[in-house]
C-alpha cells in the first residue's frame, strides 16, 4: 500500500520533486494554474492507495484551481477510473462532501499561493477526510 510516513497521523505531505511545470491558462473568462507534474505525483498516489484497497468511492481530489481540476479528470479518465464514485474537484466545489480519503493538489508551491490565501479554502481542503 501506500507507504504513510507518519502512522496515527491523518495529514501526510508527499514531495513533488521541487520542480514546476506550472502553466497559467485560459479557462472560459478568468485564468487558472495547473501542474502536470504534481498531478502526475498525485495519480500514482492515487494509484498505490487503490491498490491498497481503498475503494475510488471513497476517494476525492481537491484543487483550488479549474485548470488542475481539467487536469486531474483527465488523468482518473485515462485510469479507467470514471463512474466509480472517484470525485474530483474545486476547493469551492467539495464543500460540504466528505470521502475517507482526501488527496490534494495545491498546484503552487510558491509565496504566492492564490486560492490558500483563504482560511476558509484551507478549511475546506484540509477537513473533508474522514480517516486520511
Amino acid at each position: 500500500g501506500f507507504p504513510w510516513p507518519a502512522p496515527g497521523y491523518q495529514l501526510c505531505f508527499v514531495e513533488c520533486g521541487g520542480a514546476s511545470s506550472s502553466a497559467y491558462e485560459d479557462v472560459g473568462r478568468s485564468y487558472s494554474h495547473s501542474n502536470s507534474l504534481e498531478a502526475n505525483v498525485l495519480i500514482q498516489v492515487l494509484r498505490t492507495c487503490i491498490a491498497a484497497g481503498t475503494p475510488p468511492s471513497q476517494i476525492g481530489i481537491i484543487t483550488g484551481y479549474s485548470a488542475q481540476q481539467a487536469l486531474l479528470q483527465r488523468a482518473v479518465a485515462d485510469l479507467g477510473l470514471t463512474g466509480q464514485g472517484l470525485r474530483v474537484d474545486t476547493v469551492d466545489g467539495f464543500q460540504g462532501a466528505e470521502r475517507d480519503l482526501i488527496l490534494a493538489s495545491t498546484v503552487r508551491s510558491n509565496y504566492n499561493v492564490g486560492f490558500m490565501r483563504d482560511r476558509r479554502r484551507i478549511n475546506v481542503l484540509l477537513t473533508r477526510a474522514r480517516r486520511g
